[in-house]
């Protein structure tokens, strides 16, 4: 039986998620602020090339995880398997470059400085997945460091040599990653002390085709940017739209909740643990996604006011990161119960006949929908009197569109393997208050004042719309709801042990 607790495991996860909320806006306003459209739709390129780079990573991590969880330690071997296979990605990562991107020999050099973050973020990906196999809180930990010391390292940079250029970014990135990596190795120490038995490694690269195929989606999904690029050539098509996940992404951190459930039913989790992760998640992502689309047209404009065209996509890409929590708490049950794995031999076949290969099939259909979809659109629709703005309402409309149905698959299939029931007398209370909490949003925002664009003067107030509707929530919660009562309690007493 796992002894992964998650309650005290998610609330450290959200906990990092919400410093990263005020670190990363902080981070990427010095960016928005410092870099054109144009820089930031190179920076967006870049970021999805980099999925080609740390496939392999991706994949090992995932056996890593499952093994890990399983009390089969791999640490030892698996960080210097990670290190061989990183170097393989950064060659993907430049063959990605050299088909999407025209402009290929003029980025070169940020290109060259970029493909360092392959092996970075390969080796933080799978120490993330061995620490998560046994103290999933680790991650948390180790987010918390890289998040400090990059706006730590951007603003020294950008008011000590009074400017912040792409290429900066990327450095600031990488030497943040490094601190990262030796921050999670500490953590994970006793684990990469342990024996590690040949034989693991051995299944582990027999059956990687597995994970590899499985992050195939991703593959596929992350390359709308570039294709979308290839067609338009436009970097700013590009801003226009990543832009708002900015934001949108905002409400993916109740995820914080939902890995935790994962590494239990790995360890033989029950129903109860589901409902108990599901009213977290909702808890918290409600109100975040009502926030958001209310909240908009200020958050943009604290990035950039040239930004604040793209509210409405914002707005449509809030409901498709909600589609998105839902459908992640699905997979993590259909997942963390799949047993195939546990056999003491497992052969091929019974690999493609688990969920560990219909998922992904399934996940990769949609994906590959949603690819052709926009891809058609952009040939069809894209043209000299089409805004970047009109295009990239549509694009999210159809990014969400496209992944409703998946979730809804999702779920399907998650209750025929284990059943379990929706607290809806818990979510009917997180509904009415985050509703209540909306309308008091609402009213505040009409008394924003933009006549200040600097991003210092602007922030108080879209700290102070945050906090307060935050407050009142929460407030709200802790009135009519007992267990919210004793979340808080539980945080506190997290919080002491940071300090």
């Amino acid at each position: 039986m796992s002894d992964v607790r998650l309650r005290f495991s998610g609330m450290v996860r959200f906990i990092s998620a919400i410093v990263s909320v005020f670190t990363g806006l902080a981070f990427t306003t010095l960016i928005t602020r410092n870099l054109s459209s144009v820089e930031y739709g190179e920076w967006s390129i870049i970021g999805s090339l980099m999925i080609y780079g740390v496939m392999p990573a991706l994949g090992l991590g995932y056996w890593y995880t499952r093994y890990t969880a399983r009390e089969l330690p791999i640490a030892r071997y698996g960080v210097f398997l990670t290190s061989i296979f990183s170097l393989g990605g950064v060659l993907a990562f430049f063959t990605a470059a050299i088909i999407f991107i025209d402009e290929f020999e003029n980025l070169f050099p940020i290109l060259l400085v970029a493909s360092l973050q392959v092996i970075t973020g390969s080796l933080i990906h799978s120490l993330n997945a061995i620490s998560n196999g046994k103290k999933p809180e680790f991650q948390a930990y180790g987010t918390l460091i890289f998040e400090i010391v990059k706006v730590i390292i951007a603003f020294a940079m950008v008011y000590g040599l009074g400017n912040f250029s792409l290429i900066d970014v990327i450095y600031v990135l990488i030497i943040s990653q490094i601190i990262q990596i030796i921050s999670l190795s500490s953590m994970i120490r006793k684990e990469i002390k342990k024996k590690v038995e040949i034989k693991n490694i051995k299944k582990i690269i027999k059956s990687l085709w597995i994970p590899l195929y499985d992050r195939m989606s991703d593959v596929v999904f992350t390359s709308d940017i570039l294709v979308v690029t290839l067609l338009t050539s436009s970097f700013v098509q590009v801003t226009v739209f990543k832009i708002a996940f900015v934001f949108s992404a905002m409400a993916e951190f109740g995820l914080s909740f939902t890995y935790p459930l994962y590494i239990k039913l790995l360890g033989g989790g029950k129903s109860i643990d589901i409902v108990t992760s599901i009213k977290m998640v909702v808890l918290f992502t409600l109100p975040i996604v009502v926030g958001t689309i209310i909240l908009a047209k200020p958050l943009l404009f604290l990035l950039n006011p040239d930004y604040v065209s793209s509210e409405f996509i914002l707005q449509i890409l809030s409901l498709y990161s909600l589609s998105l929590v839902f459908g992640v708490v699905f997979q993590n049950i259909i997942l963390g119960t799949e047993r195939v794995d546990v056999m003491g031999k497992f052969s091929q076949k019974d690999l493609i006949h688990s969920n560990l290969f219909k998922l992904p099939t399934i996940d990769l259909i949609f994906k590959s929908v949603y690819l052709v979809a926009i891809t058609v659109l952009t040939l069809v629709i894209w043209n000299d009197e089409i805004s970047f703005v009109e295009f990239g309402q549509i694009w999210a409309f159809v990014l969400l569109i496209t992944n409703i149905p998946f979730t809804i698959y999702k779920l399907i299939l998650a209750k025929k393997i284990l059943a379990f029931s929706f607290p809806l007398k818990a979510i009917s209370k997180y509904l009415a208050a985050s509703i209540l909490m909306g309308f008091l949003t609402f009213y505040m925002v009409t008394l924003v004042d933009y006549s200040n664009s600097e991003a210092i003067s602007f922030a108080p107030q879209i700290i102070g719309l945050i906090g307060i509707s935050a407050g009142f929530y929460f407030a709200v919660m802790s009135t009519i709801d007992k267990e919210t009562r004793e979340l808080f309690k539980a945080a506190f007493t997290t919080i002491r042990n940071f300090m």
